[in-house]
C-alpha cells in the first residue's frame, strides 16, 4: 500500500508538472513524522495481515475512479504493472535518487543565499552580480527557496520563469507577486 501510495503521488505530482521536490517523494521520516512501512506494497501488507489472521477492511470509496488518486491507483498503475511488475520499486528507487539530487541542490542553493542574499526590514535584497555565478538551471528553485523562506508565498513555476528574466532586464522593471509582494529591479539588486 505505501509505496503504491508513493507512485500514485510521484505520477500526479509528475502529471502536475511538479519539480523535484514533488518528484521526491513522500520522506521516511520527517521532523517527528516517520513511516517505516513506506518500503511495503499494499500486497505485502495484506499478505502479512492474512498470514497473521488479523481482520482488515478495505474501504470502498478508494474503487470510484472520479477520484485522480483512485484513478492512478485503479486504472494507471494496474497498467504500468502490466508493462513492469516491479514499477513500484522501481519508482521508490528513482525518488530516491531525486531526494539525493534535490539535497545537493539545496544545500548548494543554501550556501549560495548566505553570500547573495540580505533581509531586512521586510526587504530581501540579492545581488545580481552573484546570481550571475549561480547556474542558470538552479536560479528558479534559488528564488523559490529564498522569497518562500523570508514571506508567506507559494509561488508558481510562472513566477519563478518571470522572477529568472526579471533579473536578466534593465533597472526598474517590477513583477507583482501577490497582493502585497512585489520583486523590482534595481541596478546592482
Amino acid at each position: 500500500m505505501i509505496k503504491a501510495i508513493l507512485l500514485r503521488s510521484l505520477l500526479l505530482n509528475l502529471i502536475k508538472g511538479a519539480g523535484l521536490k514533488g518528484l521526491s517523494g513522500i520522506p521516511v521520516q520527517r521532523d517527528k513524522i516517520i513511516r517505516p512501512l513506506l518500503s511495503l506494497t499494499s500486497d505485502e501488507i495484506r499478505n502479512y495481515l492474512i498470514k497473521k489472521k488479523v481482520e482488515y477492511r478495505l474501504d470502498a470509496s478508494n474503487l470510484n475512479i472520479d477520484y485522480e488518486r483512485n484513478f492512478i491507483r485503479n486504472e494507471i498503475v494496474t497498467k504500468l504493472k502490466k508493462l513492469n511488475p516491479k514499477v513500484e520499486q522501481k519508482i521508490l528507487n528513482s525518488s530516491r535518487i531525486i531526494r539525493g539530487t534535490r539535497a545537493l541542490f539545496e544545500n548548494q542553493i543554501v550556501a549560495f543565499a548566505h553570500d547573495a542574499v540580505k533581509f531586512s526590514k521586510g526587504e530581501l535584497r540579492i545581488s545580481l552580480k552573484k546570481l550571475k555565478n549561480l547556474d542558470k538551471s538552479l536560479r528558479g528553485d534559488f528564488f523559490k527557496s529564498v522569497i518562500e523562506s523570508k514571506f508567506t508565498l507559494d509561488l508558481s513555476t510562472e513566477n519563478l520563469h518571470d522572477l529568472v528574466k526579471l533579473a536578466e532586464n534593465q533597472s526598474g522593471k517590477k513583477l507583482a507577486l501577490s497582493n502585497r509582494i512585489v520583486a523590482v529591479k534595481e541596478r546592482e539588486y
